[in-house]
């Protein structure tokens, strides 16, 4: 699928289309709580779905003592990218839930319902000024849940 940069609202960075960055999942600012637990961003959350409760690793990269569980190193970070990040020795190990291909986009949803729940004034004013354009997450590197520009005015991305 390809759409015009023209027609469509995207986000890349805070630099770029910075009016829509909020609409990303790596946006801080914007709490999400669950059962009690609260979530800086809502790809802390959306992260720590991919693993079931008792998965462990130990970054090979780790220097000091790292706590093994990998949803609580998850929920202990302090940042998107420290989030998204600390999982990684756990997906390089083919550690995530079985059913993960399967459930991912229904588990996107309600992370954004989530997100939008706890902070409508802030995700829930950015949603309203896309109006009825297309949202797209340009990206150099996720083919699924991204675009990549092709040309200064078109991005592609794969069909889901």
């Amino acid at each position: 699928m390809q759409y015009s940069a023209k027609t469509v609202v995207y986000f890349f960075s805070k630099k770029e289309q910075s009016e829509f960055w909020l609409l990303s999942n790596m946006a801080g600012g914007m709490e999400i709580f669950w059962k009690g637990l609260g979530f800086y961003s809502s790809v802390q959350l959306y992260q720590a779905c991919k693993y079931l409760p008792d998965v462990e690793c130990i970054p090979k990269s780790a220097t000091e003592p790292v706590e093994p569980n990998v949803q609580k190193r998850i929920l202990a970070s302090k940042n998107p990218m420290a989030a998204k990040m600390t999982q990684k020795c756990a997906y390089k190990d083919g550690l995530m839930r079985r059913d993960w291909e399967e459930i991912k986009v229904e588990c996107m949803l309600w992370v954004l319902e989530l997100k939008l729940r706890w902070n409508p004034k802030t995700f829930g004013e950015v949603l309203k000024k896309t109006g009825d354009r297309t949202i797209v997450q340009k990206s150099s590197k996720d083919t699924f849940w991204g675009c990549k520009q092709i040309n200064w005015s078109t991005l592609k991305a794969k069909t889901i």
